[in-house]
């Protein structure tokens, strides 16, 4: 809600679950009366606006079929003068003013903005706000003077972004001046200026429009890519080459065909009678069968299979 509230008119259809929240504000902007620091829900207000009741209202079963009084808001009470002091509530009227018509901080805000208070000005803060507002000068006055220090700040903010503006046109960097990484791994290339981003899209003759913040994405893709293809180049360099594990896999086979080679004569060595020789040396052939097959990296495994010899 905060999300499309916040999202400017040309924007709220972009936020997930407009249709919705949508509702909502209609809902809120027919029933509810606000001010700078007030708002108040009245059923079946929305007749005063649109001249019917909306679809809520005409569904909702209310115990009183008028509209509710709105709530009494502060009114001053001229009788007491020069002492400060409102009406109270029974006497208040509740028509006839918007909510922040003798709301002080409401008021000063938008007589300062309209050019109507200036900071020494008493005449206007007595007229204003003394007698007709029930408010203490020196409060008045006091307030206008931080809304005058705001602005000052706002004017040196904006000189001071005009000045840098300016300077980096002035300044035009190439490709090569700016730390491209660093600043990806600080997560500060929305930083840049769009010709700046630019810069490194030509450079890569990267094909790509688009706005600001899609150029920044795109950007950082790029170099995302670069770095993990730096990455995975180091790391398959500090594997052993697969030559030297098939040489010491053609080594393995070797041994194991020497062995192997002697199993020709397993079968004069069982006519002879010496049979645990050779149960010796088939144990030593499967021993190195299973070495092989265990390699370093777990590469090519060589297997060799053998009948074992019958006996008479």
């Amino acid at each position: 809600m905060k999300q499309y509230h916040d999202a400017p008119n040309n924007k709220k259809n972009t936020v997930p679950g407009h249709g919705y929240f949508a509702k909502l504000a209609s809902f809120e902007e027919e029933h509810c009366e606000k001010g700078e620091l007030y708002m108040e829900y009245r059923k079946m207000s929305c007749q005063e606006k649109n001249g019917e009741l909306c679809e809520y209202c005409r569904a909702t079963d209310f115990l009183s079929p008028t509209s509710a009084t709105p709530t009494p808001r502060p009114y001053p009470d001229y009788s007491k003068l020069p002492d400060f002091h409102y009406l109270p509530g029974t006497k208040t009227p509740t028509t006839g003013h918007k909510p922040d018509d003798y709301q002080p901080r409401a008021q000063i805000k938008q007589m300062f903005q309209e050019g109507k208070l200036k900071a020494g000005d008493k005449k206007a803060i007595e007229y204003e706000f003394t007698e007709t507002r029930v408010v203490s000068e020196k409060l008045v006055a006091d307030y206008i003077e931080h809304l005058t220090d705001i602005e000052m700040r706002k004017d040196k903010r904006r000189t001071d972004n005009d000045r840098k503006r300016a300077e980096r046109k002035q300044h035009v960097q190439e490709y090569n001046d700016i730390d491209w990484e660093d600043l990806y791994h600080r997560n500060q290339l929305s930083s840049l200026r769009v010709g700046e981003l630019e810069l490194y899209i030509n450079h890569h003759n990267i094909a790509f429009k688009g706005k600001k913040d899609e150029k920044v994405r795109v950007v950082k893709a790029h170099i995302g890519s670069k770095i993990l293809t730096s990455i995975v180049q180091d790391s398959q360099n500090n594997i052993q080459p697969a030559s030297d594990s098939n040489s010491a896999s053609k080594s393995h086979s070797a041994r194991v065909d020497r062995i192997v080679g002697s199993r020709n004569n397993f079968s004069e060595l069982y006519d002879s009678g010496d049979q645990a020789g050779g149960s010796q040396q088939e144990q030593e052939a499967q021993e190195t069968m299973l070495e092989t097959s265990m390699s370093q990296y777990r590469r090519k495994r060589t297997r060799v299979t053998t009948s074992s010899p019958s006996f008479a």
